[in-house]
């Protein structure tokens, strides 16, 4: 299922008042940077993929009196980081007490996309943890067998066809 949103955020251009969607770089070498700035690579993309504005600086655009053009240069920069946090574990036992302290900066790692899949062998116990993906998954295997249905249907008529003949 094809849908209009952002390849990094999954942001849909009709629920965020203006908000822009924007095509990757048709420059192999801009869009290598676009990809390794948003965590990808060049075998994740795919060509109808697009980045929303909201990962794009004010400056990257060009003022025009109609709408906004995104410059030729322009450079995603905005990403949501996990900034520096501090948490504490405390273990009570019986002779002492135990604390540790653990910090963790700038986490800068993007989880990776997983690749979309096409045939019902591909699908994994996960693809079924929530129902909204259950549902596609089943939907995609009802349409599965409906088409190989539609292609043994054909095949017996010219197998039929074929025996009246000779």
């Amino acid at each position: 299922m094809h849908r209009r949103c952002c390849f990094f955020c999954q942001s849909l251009a009709f629920k965020v008042p203006g908000l822009i969607l924007h095509n990757f770089p048709t420059d192999i070498e801009l869009r290598k940077i676009w990809l390794t700035r948003c965590g990808y690579t060049e075998k994740e993309f795919l060509r109808h993929n697009k980045l929303c504005s909201l990962h794009l600086d004010e400056n990257s655009y060009k003022n025009t009196k109609s709408k906004k053009l995104l410059k030729k240069n322009a450079l995603p920069t905005k990403f949501k980081k996990i900034s520096k946090f501090n948490f504490a574990v405390e273990c009570e036992q019986s002779t002492s007490e135990m604390a540790m302290n653990v910090s963790v900066e700038n986490i800068l790692e993007t989880p990776k996309r997983s690749k979309r899949l096409c045939y019902i062998g591909d699908i994994a116990t996960p693809d079924l943890s929530t129902p909204k993906r259950a549902k596609q998954h089943f939907n995609l295997a009802k349409l599965k067998i409906l088409k190989q249905r539609r292609k043994i249907k054909t095949l017996q008529q010219r197998v039929k066809r074929l025996q009246k003949k000779y």
